[in-house]
């Protein structure tokens, strides 16, 4: 390269002037001479690259040039082959919300499956060599899923813009015209206003009988007046019901709602804490719904304190899913060599076309449940409160929710659906039902605070299910509590029930022996 004279002498080094007009700078340091591998189009720019040498220097943090240019080429190739899969994982890991909390694995999860999905050709590509015409490429490729590919394409867009905010790449590719605003297309507020207002508990009542499986009865009628999100529901066990009574004998259940049913980072599904805290809250049943429950309870739920209420329809799934309680749609057959043919509605799909709402949609038994609730007189404050929103922190911040002064409100839903007051139950209000839907801990509590008539009365009504627990549950020191119990009662009927508890466990049927030996010698 052919140079003119110097054109000036900088304090640490020199700086000329090539044939083509640019200018190069140099200096000796340690013995050797450095340069910094490329020229600069004005002195003034060759000066500031000397003096920011000199600078280093100082502070001792000088590296020969040549070692960092060899560095800086080494992490350039490492960028240029990384792929848009393996930014979008780390993108992934490190992502937090507006709360700067992680992604939730449910989120992870889903965004995973795009990469590997849809997005899945792309993903392999290095992220710098994304051009925007692959991109509306890719949108056109999948026209036939318009509404995940709406939520991939955001996905999409989020990682290209923390690309380029890292400086790995100029611009984002993803420009799609329109693609932003193809959502979904939202039902009219006014629509949905006639559809709730127009339900009646009868409808509610219709819709809950015609549920096909019969076990999603007793949930369509918990969701309408209970306004759980049916993830929350989906979760309940049997310990996350309180069992009381009026004096009057009327059922005051209270749901306790601390988890929800989701995605777990595996890919699976189970319980997990809800995303807020005012989630997590309590909600009383109306008095129609808690007999419901306890119907459904002898019948469909899963045994043991932590059993589900609302098992799992799929033997092949642990847990219930939405689609389980959706069923199928009314929609024709598809598929090579299949006649055309109309699919025949199960679940809500079938109930909501049994009552002549085919629009209606599961989270409608929500929104009609703030509807009642406000219909009997309750405030906003307690129904924002019951479906476990976040409260104005302004206009509510001291706002407490007293849950016995609940209860006539929900006994007045009841009546609107037709249910009444029990009349001259016997022993002070015994409802039989709510003792069969009790925990075994509970049930036999109840029984040894009873009366000798009250048991009388009480033990021949309870399954013989209910009956095995109590006695499982009964041990040690209140074995002879319990022997006092069947003694009051006919031990024909323990006879009868013999068969169940030896298919019980045999310490069981051991216990068993032992409590009839002695009530025979009067103990």
């Amino acid at each position: 390269m052919a140079t003119k004279k110097p054109a000036r002498r900088s304090r640490l080094g020199t700086i000329y002037q090539v044939r083509e007009g640019n200018w190069v700078a140099r200096y000796n340091y340690n013995g050797q001479r450095h340069v910094p591998g490329h020229t600069f189009p004005t002195p003034e720019l060759a000066d500031q690259w000397l003096m920011a040498e000199a600078l280093l220097i100082a502070r001792d943090q000088w590296t020969p040039p040549a070692d960092r240019r060899a560095n800086t080429e080494s992490v350039d190739a490492e960028v240029e082959a990384t792929t848009l899969g393996e930014f979008a994982e780390k993108w992934i890991d490190t992502r937090t919300t507006r709360k700067s909390t992680p992604l939730s694995p449910r989120s992870q999860q889903e965004y995973r499956s795009y990469l590997n999905g849809r997005l899945a050709e792309l993903a392999a590509q290095p992220i710098r060599g994304i051009t925007r015409a692959m991109v509306d490429a890719w949108w056109q490729d999948n026209a036939d899923v318009p509404v995940l590919r709406h939520h991939i394409y955001s996905f999409l867009g989020s990682v290209m813009s923390a690309a380029v905010s890292r400086d790995l790449i100029v611009a984002n590719p993803c420009k799609v015209e329109n693609a932003a605003s193809r959502r979904p297309v939202k039902r009219p507020k006014a629509v949905t206003n006639d559809l709730i207002t127009g339900l009646t508990p009868l409808d509610i009542a219709a819709l809950s009988e015609a549920m096909r499986p019969a076990q999603w009865k007793a949930l369509i009628m918990l969701l309408a007046y209970s306004g759980l999100r049916p993830s929350e529901a989906l979760a309940l066990s049997r310990d996350d019901i309180i069992c009381a009574q009026a004096d009057d004998g009327s059922p005051r259940w209270t749901l306790k709602v601390t988890k929800a049913l989701s995605r777990t980072a595996e890919g699976g599904r189970g319980p997990r804490p809800p995303k807020t805290t005012e989630s997590i809250r309590f909600v009383p049943l109306p008095p129609h719904v808690a007999g419901a429950l306890a119907g459904h309870l002898d019948k469909w739920a899963a045994p043991g304190p932590d059993g589900l209420l609302f098992p799992s329809t799929n033997p092949a799934n642990e847990w219930p899913t939405i689609q389980q309680l959706m069923g199928t749609a009314a929609r024709p057959r598809s598929g090579k060599g299949r006649t055309p043919k109309m699919r025949t509605p199960s679940g809500f799909n079938a109930g909501r076309i049994a009552i002549g709402r085919p629009e209606m949609r599961l989270y409608d038994l929500r929104r009609w449940a703030r509807h009642m609730w406000r219909k009997v007189g309750l405030g906003d404050a307690d129904c924002e409160q019951l479906l476990g929103h976040k409260l104005d922190p302004v206009m509510y911040a001291y706002v407490t929710q007293d849950r016995e002064q609940l209860w006539p409100y929900m006994e007045q839903l009841s009546r609107l659906a037709g249910w009444t007051k029990p009349v001259g139950q016997a022993f002070g209000g015994i409802d039989h039902r709510l003792l069969a839907a009790m925990t075994p801990e509970q049930l036999t509590a109840a029984l040894a605070g009873m009366s000798g008539e009250q048991l009388a009365e009480v033990v021949p009504h309870l399954s013989p299910a209910a009956l095995a627990q109590v006695l499982g549950t009964s041990a040690g020191a209140s074995e002879r509590e319990v022997g006092g119990i069947l003694g009051q009662s006919d031990m024909s009927m323990v006879k009868r029930y013999q068969h169940l508890i030896d298919s019980r466990r045999d310490d069981l049927a051991a216990r068993m022996s032992e409590l009839a030996k002695l009530d025979g010698e009067g103990l």
